[in-house]
Formats: C-alpha cells, structure tokens, sequence
C-alpha cells in the first residue's frame, strides 16, 4: 500500500512541478510581448506571387501610416476612381526607371516607347530617357488617339513626394493606367506617324 502511496505521491509532485513551470512560461513570455501598434516594432511579412518575385517585403500599415496618407490624399483628386496612390523605389530619379516601375512596363518596351516619341515629361517630349524628374512633375506615355484626333488616351504618374534613403528613393506617385487628354501643342504635339518611325 505505501508502494502505491508513493507512486501517486510523485505523479502528484510531477504533476505540480510542470503545472508551476508552464505557468512561469507563460508569465515570461507575457512580460515581453513586443506591442505591434507601435510604427516601429511592425511586423513585415513576406509575399511571393510567382516563382520570380520570391521576398518581396510587404510591410504592415499602421494606423497613423493610413491617417497620414488620407490628409495626402485630400489635397488631390480623391473622387478620382481611375487613379491610384502608389510607393514605389527606385535607384535613381529618371524617367525610365520611374516609368519602368510605376507603370509596370518592361525596359525593351518602354525603349521602343521613348523611339516612338511617346513620352512627355510635364507635356514635353523629352530628348533622353534618362532626363530627370522632380517632384510635382508629370511623366505621360501616349498610348494613341481617340476617335476625335483632338484627343489622346495616355498612361499618367503624377510624383507627389520624393524621400531618399541610403540605397534608394522612395517615391509616392498618383498612377492613371488610361486617362483621356487634349493632344499637346505646338511642337510636342503627337501625331500618329510618329510612331511608324
């Protein structure tokens, strides 16, 4: 009977011993929960769409981050469903890489594009690809004409802001992927045999 005693006696002891200890753990491991809310201690997650484009960083938005953006947003056409506020970063701040990232489009393309004579830059055709831009400026690739040959369907980025970094730029830029405008004036005017050359 003392044999049986003691047996249940330590499985008791036991039983208490790793009860008290899983309590101390989650008490540890409760005192030091980093607080996510905080901008600074957001967790990043990693999103792949295809096997190409494995660890692109993702970043959680707070709700200071989406506060700041709607006051951004108030200032520029925000019934505007066509257009889209992006971030995006680049290397340098010329046009071709901006309009390479912002409108999605390939280098060879956007090469064949500028030949064409289909890029302005603030409504003027530009010389040079790798012209740089500034803030506020817009950068349109002509996409062809409308019915009325007044008329231009363009894709538009709009640079709102500007941040530099170590390695890269950060840019927010407002992206129209088809907008209707009155073809340019004067010389930067485009016609369609521009594009036969």
């Amino acid at each position: 009977m003392s044999c049986l005693f003691n047996n249940l006696f330590k499985k008791a002891v036991v039983h208490s011993i790793v009860e008290n200890s899983l309590k101390a753990y989650h008490f540890q491991r409760s005192v030091f929960l980093v607080p996510t809310a905080h901008p600074k201690f957001a967790t990043n997650r990693y999103k792949s769409k295809s096997s190409r484009s494995k660890g692109k960083l993702i970043n959680k938005v707070s709700e200071s981050e989406t506060e700041s953006e709607t006051k951004d947003d108030d200032i520029f056409d925000v019934n505007d469903k066509s257009a889209k506020t992006i971030e995006v970063r680049v290397a340098s701040l010329r046009a071709d890489s901006i309009l390479k990232v912002g409108l999605g489009i390939s280098r060879n393309k956007l090469e064949t594009i500028f030949y064409e004579g289909r890029i302005r830059v603030n409504g003027t055709k530009i010389p040079k690809k790798s012209v740089s831009v500034r803030e506020n400026d817009e950068l349109d690739v002509i996409k062809g004409k409308q019915t009325n040959s007044d008329f231009l369907t363009i894709s538009r980025l709009l640079l709102l802001g500007i941040k530099a970094e170590e390695d890269i730029i950060k840019i927010k830029l407002r992206r129209h992927k088809s907008l209707t405008v009155e073809n340019y004036e004067g010389r930067d005017a485009w016609t369609q045999s521009e594009s036969n050359v």
